[in-house]
């Protein structure tokens, strides 16, 4: 239904009021705004004189939303918030095609880039950017649209979808394994020289719960080698230098050539698993559903 312009507020003075709302406080409106408080000031006691009523309470260094200005505050809140989304999907509608996707470097090197090539195939006309970061999980960007990480299914604000479960396995090079014959069972892994992941996510299992879930006595050996980074336990397992945890589905190449092999009997499932996150705060673009529906399918193949 058309609204005549005279029934409408300055849009200016909704600005200020919804900031101001928002903060409960000229100031912080005033610095968001990059304008004076002299002028938020202003532009919500017009705001007030054209509703012909008091939205806030003045109080001493604070703001108090009146019970007319907390309806009028989720009014406004959602039809910017409304506005803001239509003007982001116009722009996005105007610019090249394009999906931001973000990922742990060992997800984008083991799982991602090897399948990729034939989503760029498919769709040539799709502009890929990757943001991959093993810290990813604590900085979940605005400009990411997509983001796949290892947990349990938990990220306040986000949509998560399972994609991939696994389970874990001990890995060690044929080498190695040649080097010691006494490696026959889980427990003989007690003295073996072993890889440590230390992990910033928590999530990652670790080989004191690997040995509490496949049932062996007493702690590992804190002997070996420790890395931060996967890519860099995987390859010194591969270079010989001890025997790592292995999530199958992301070492499946290494383990198909050769490079690794099981290094005892027993397998756990994974606790966590490798979920696809939306923002729950803004609409999904055509493109990024494009890519987010072909990854579903082919880890459903997987």
């Amino acid at each position: 239904m058309p609204v005549s312009g005279h029934h409408l507020p300055p849009a200016n003075s909704l600005v200020a009021f919804e900031a101001a709302a928002r903060h409960l406080s000229i100031k912080l409106a005033a610095q968001e705004l990059k304008v004076t408080p002299a002028a938020v000031s202003r532009h919500v006691g017009n705001l007030e004189a054209h509703l012909g009523c008091r939205l806030f309470e003045r109080l001493h260094r604070r703001l108090r939303l009146t019970l007319p200005g907390q309806s009028f505050y989720r009014a406004v809140a959602d039809s910017l918030a409304t506005i803001g989304d239509a003007a982001r999907q116009l722009r996005s509608e105007g610019e090249p095609m394009q999906v931001t996707v973000g990922s742990t470097l060992g997800f984008a090197s083991f799982w991602l880039m090897p399948r990729i090539p034939a989503f760029t195939a498919k769709h040539p006309e799709i502009a890929l950017r990757y943001v991959v970061s093993n810290t990813l999980a604590d900085r979940r960007d605005a400009d990411i649209d997509l983001l796949v990480l290892y947990g349990r299914g938990r990220w306040p604000g986000y949509h998560a979808t399972l994609l991939l479960d696994d389970e874990i396995i001990a890995v060690a090079s044929p080498g190695h394994l040649a080097q010691h014959p006494e490696l026959r069972q889980p427990e003989d892994l007690r003295v073996a020289r072993l890889i440590h992941l230390e992990s910033e996510n928590r999530e990652w299992e670790t080989w004191s719960a690997w040995f509490d879930r496949v049932g062996i006595a007493g702690p590992p050996s804190r002997a070996g080698e420790h890395f931060n980074d996967y890519l860099m336990a995987i390859q010194a397992a591969i270079d010989g230098r001890g025997v790592l945890l292995g999530w199958r589905r992301m070492i499946a190449d290494h383990l198909a050539r050769g490079l690794l092999v099981q290094a005892v009997p027993g397998a756990v499932p994974a606790q966590g698993g490798y979920f696809e996150l939306l923002r729950a705060d803004r609409p999904v673009t055509p493109v990024t559903r494009l890519l987010q529906e072909w990854i579903r399918e082919v880890a459903a193949a997987a």
